[in-house]
């Protein structure tokens, strides 16, 4: 009889069972994923939705300075165990908890007492508490316990371990794991033969199964340096960057067009040129600080091999847009620069210091400055400019169309800055009153264009609530006037106490004086007046922000409040994805839109228009950040230089260079900081052996335990950093060691020891990500395209010709075979795919119609389509397996095909319908051996 899957049952019958335990392993780290997962999702829920709110509505009255009937709320002891009249919070029943009834203002409790909360506010309280009421633990952040962190100690090289009675290691990394295995009472595994090296190295380097002239040539090799001389072929192959492109992409969030965005283009159109320097720099092999540097600042570098090279600054751009929201564009560019490069979660100090690390929210704005003081061009730099530069009709039109956009940008800059100096009234009666003015949405429907400017209004409340204080020469009448909230039929400024009086401007003291100001729409007024006579003094003689001051002191101080540093006015003009939210009215965003359109329908339309590279360019003016208090961009705290994280340098040394992107890139790099090699190390070791040394490869943090196998992994870095930092030498320093060469049975004995393999006993097999899996088909079928970069193409809906890595990736509707295949999402920096055992993967095999392209094209190949049939079956396996078939798998495809083993004619072959053929050669495909790496 048949066996479905007769070559799971071949010279192994120990592989009959290795499905099922891998099957289950899969499933325990599942679910170990998901509930890390669930954490980490409720955690982002709880610092972003909650504990602002206990912040902003609660602390005060139940905090550490004050607790209201015995309750505090700003600690995980103080709401569970709760008051005096018992706890604040059942985790799990929202409608039971006492702060849910308080802040509904039901029965007798109304909380906060002044003000109710926002629905939504309620709404996120509820929530929260519904879902369990997760509230992070406390962690200590004293200097010894940072300085003792693991991840954070200086590199160093371990001490070699002397064992005389052993031959077993070929590299430093296999002693000190030998002696490991040893204080574990573990012995290694045996090599693996030399057929299941071959293909474990050709999967690892280049993400294709090996050549069958290359299996006989290593085969007929007996020298000892046989496999090493493999895995250089292997490694000179351009294959080889594409494979290793994938893995660097999942960290870059790489995906071909922007996520939600507003009327603009949603595609990156020039997203594949940053993917084709990924490959190139791999290729060649460039030192990891260098491919770095290049990625962060190659704008800023003299020395780079060639202009196409500025494409590598994709690594920030091309992430996500966000519906355009520039604070959580600049967040996700941290992310991925911190996350991404050095392992530390630093966006967690977004709204607060972070919870578990010494990182502060200082730290957070002091790198958003230097991602707000840069901008992409709207048109980016070509490839290569010189052909670029010879195209003259084209880049006339192109010029012509970039001017007018920028002419129209400008346009209204100019007349939004203006309208915040001449109509300072307006605007301090929208503020001063808390008036409803609309929403951005709103106003795109309703409001003229001429009308006040929602942003502006925003603009002028920060403003104000950082200055209106009642001593300040300026806006001090304004302050006292808030302050005065009970009604009045007229202000009493009159009684401010003269120690602060004395200090208001004397043309505003003397404007008061002769024209009282009985509302705040009167005092409004005055001061509307008084500035638009500033303005209009400024503008009569001529002068520009950049002259000789006013020569009345008390002038000029009324001059600065519209023209100076830090007011609402300064606002230099940035064609950029902010101007859609700063110009919500129809008529305005219906003009930038048409004009935006052209100019990148121009860039891309042409047969020749010439490829450009994402690129990113420092502002004229780049600006130091103020910290957002509790992550809210409209209530601004100090300003913070931009610098590289206190945790790393101590000194604050501000950068200065431009946005600092340059300066960012050195310290990241930096022989002092230890995280960049070790995060990359751990991702190499990762992608070789199975599974990483730590666990959360994108948190090396206070959090992140120390590796079981700590000095294996020292060794590790040290060995990349004695070889130049260069990912190749490392790659092939791991791959020629014992310790990768190790068989990958399961050994009963040691499992007692060690079920999860974490002291590396045997090699790990790995499944096939999708890329590879889909790869593999194209090289069976001979189908596979040598083509090397290049635009993206749909390989998902067709079967195609090229490499996956080649794909078309869409971030907003990633295709369903990919994430069943554990693709990341490319919303954001993802090291390490998760991986998943579910049953839309079997189906994928069983039924996917591509599937069946290629067991038709597989068997029809020129080299084995008139084979003999036990040929040909025997030709299959060496292209699938990379080894032979055994007795008894040729019996059991014999049995199928309903022939003799004995009869290998032609005629057998040929009798064989090409029904018969295809679907036996489809049950081989969906083996567990077509898609593992032993």
């Amino acid at each position: 009889m048949w066996h479905p899957l007769p070559f799971l049952r071949s010279a192994r019958p120990w592989t009959l069972c290795q499905p099922l335990r891998l099957a289950v392993g899969v499933q325990v780290l599942w679910c170990t994923l998901i509930c890390s997962a669930y954490s980490d999702q409720n955690e982002r829920f709880f610092e972003r939705h909650v504990r602002p709110i206990l912040i902003d509505h609660c602390v005060g009255c139940h905090g550490p300075n004050v607790q209201e009937g015995g309750l505090r709320l700003d600690t995980r002891t103080g709401v569970f165990q709760g008051g005096d009249s018992g706890p604040a919070v059942m985790p799990g029943q929202a409608e039971k908890s006492l702060l849910i009834t308080a802040i509904r203002r039901t029965e007798d409790r109304a909380m906060p007492p002044e003000e109710a909360l926002a629905p939504k506010d309620i709404e996120s309280l509820r929530q929260w508490i519904a879902d369990g009421a997760f509230w992070p633990s406390d962690t200590d952040h004293s200097d010894s316990l940072v300085e003792q962190h693991w991840s954070l100690i200086p590199i160093r090289e371990p001490r070699f371990p002397v064992d005389p009675d052993s031959n077993w290691p070929h590299k430093k990394v296999d002693a000190l794991l030998l002696k490991r295995l040893v204080d574990q009472q573990l012995t290694p595994s045996p090599q693996v033969n030399l057929r299941t090296l071959i293909r474990r190295l050709s999967y690892d380097l280049k993400g294709l199964p090996p050549e069958l002239d290359e299996i006989e040539r290593v085969l007929e090799d007996s020298s000892p340096d046989a496999i090493s001389r493999l895995v250089d072929r292997f490694m000179a192959s351009p294959r080889y960057g594409e494979h290793w492109a994938r893995h660097w992409m999942d960290v870059a969030r790489y995906a071909d067009n922007k996520g939600y965005v507003f009327f603009e283009q949603p595609e990156f159109p020039w997203a594949f040129t940053y993917r084709d320097y990924v490959i190139r720099a791999l290729n060649q092999d460039r030192p990891y600080d260098r491919f770095v540097m290049e990625q962060l600042a190659a704008d800023k570098l003299d020395d780079l091999e060639s202009p196409a090279d500025m494409a590598a600054l994709g690594f920030i751009t091309v992430g996500g847009h966000f519906v355009n929201n520039t604070h959580d564009i600049i967040d996700d560019r941290i992310d991925v620069v911190t996350r991404g490069l050095m392992g530390l979660t630093v966006t967690c100090a977004r709204c607060h210091d972070h919870k578990y690390d010494p990182i502060s929210q200082a730290d957070y704005y002091a790198l958003y400055g230097i991602f707000q003081s840069c901008s992409e061009p709207i048109v980016p730099p070509p490839l290569n400019p010189a052909t670029a530069a010879a195209l003259t009709d084209y880049n006339s039109t192109l010029n012509e169309r970039h001017q007018s956009l920028i002419d129209f940008v400008s346009q209204k800059y100019e007349t939004l800055i203006a309208g915040s100096r001449r109509r300072v009234d307006e605007y301090l009666i929208a503020v001063g009153r808390r008036r409803t003015h609309p929403s951005a949405e709103e106003f795109m429907l309703i409001a003229d264009p001429e009308d006040i400017n929602p942003a502006m209004i925003t603009r002028w409340e920060a403003y104000l609530s950082r200055t209106a204080k009642p001593a300040h020469p300026i806006w001090g009448p304004w302050a006292v006037a808030l302050e005065q909230t009970l009604p009045r039929e007229r202000l009493d400024l009159e009684s401010t106490p003269a120690e602060i009086a004395s200090k208001w401007n004397p043309l505003l003291v003397s404007r008061l004086q002769s024209d009282a100001a009985k509302s705040i729409e009167d005092l409004a007024n005055l001061y509307g007046l008084l500035f638009r006579e500033i303005d209009d003094e400024w503008q009569a003689i001529g002068k520009t922000q950049d002259a000789a001051p006013l020569t009345n002191a008390a002038r000029e101080a009324l001059r600065i409040e519209i023209y100076g540093k830090d007011t609402p006015s300064d606002l230099p003009p940035k064609l950029d994805w902010g101007f859609l939210s700063l110009f919500p009215d129809r008529a305005t965003q219906n003009e930038y839109n048409r004009l935006l359109k052209s100019l990148e329908e121009w860039l891309v339309d042409p047969a020749e228009a010439p490829d450009r590279a994402m690129a990113l360019v420092d502002d004229d003016q780049p600006e130091d950040a103020r910290v957002f208090l509790r992550g809210n961009p409209n209530q601004l705290g100090e300003r913070v230089p931009r610098r590289f994280l206190q945790l790393l340098d101590p000194e604050q040394t501000a950068f200065e260079e431009g946005s600092g992107r340059k300066e960012l890139a050195e310290a990241i790099v930096s022989p002092t900081n230890p995280l960049p090699d070790r995060v990359l190390s751990n991702r190499i070791w990762m992608h070789l052996m199975g599974q990483p040394f730590v666990n959360t490869p994108a948190d090396f943090g206070l959090r992140s335990e120390r590796p079981a196998l700590s000095r294996v992994m020292d060794q590790t870095v040290v060995e990349f950093r004695r070889r130049g930092r260069s990912q190749k030498a490392l790659i092939r320093h791991l791959v020629l060691t014992r310790t990768y060469q190790q068989a990958s049975r399961r050994r009963p004995e040691a499992e007692v020891i060690d079920p999860e393999n974490r002291f590396r006993w045997r090699q790990e097999p790995k499944r096939l990500q999708f890329e590879a899996m889909r790869d593999s088909l194209l090289v069976a079928a001979n189908r596979l395209s040598p083509r090397v970069g290049g635009p993206s193409q749909d390989l998902i809906n067709q079967l195609g010709h090229h490499r996956t890595i080649y794909g078309f990736i869409n971030r907003l509707d990633v295709p369903p075979v990919l994430t069943t295949f554990d693709f990341p999402n490319p919303a954001a920096t993802s090291p390490m795919r998760q991986r998943t055992t579910v049953p839309p993967q079997a189906l994928f095999w069983m039924n996917e119609p591509h599937m069946l392209t290629i067991a038709e094209e597989l068997v029809s190949r020129p080299d084995i389509v008139d084979l003999a049939a036990k040929a040909k079956l025997e030709k299959v396996a060496l292209i699938l397996w990379g080894r032979t078939a055994t007795d008894e798998e040729l019996e059991w495809a014999f049995d199928f095909l309903d022939a003799s083993p004995e009869d290998s004619s032609r005629e057998v072959a040929g009798s064989v319908s090409p029904e018969t053929w295809q679907a036996l050669i489809h049950a081989l495909l969906m083996s567990n051996e077509t898609v593992f790496i032993d």
